[in-house]
């Protein structure tokens, strides 16, 4: 059980996220790159760059995979 496992947080009940991370945290899980990103929110890539460490940052997360089983054991993302 993930939610059990001695990495998770266990100070994770909601992460408070900005609209606008929670559209690149929805993008990121989606598998979309950093620049296709970028082009679609019409965002520099460095600001999509800076949402996804903000993210992995209040998830606790030690990269992007994690990041995305976070968010979906979290019900960060929409189905």
């Amino acid at each position: 059980n993930l939610l059990k496992h001695k990495d998770y947080p266990q100070n994770h009940c909601r992460v408070n996220i900005s609209d606008r991370e929670q559209e690149v945290l929805q993008l990121l899980c989606l598998g979309y790159t950093v620049g296709y990103i970028a082009k679609i929110l019409k965002l520099s890539p460095h600001t999509i760059i800076s949402h996804k460490k903000n993210l992995i940052n209040k998830f606790e997360a030690r990269n992007v995979v994690r990041l995305g089983v976070l968010a979906e054991r979290l019900g960060y993302l929409k189905g």
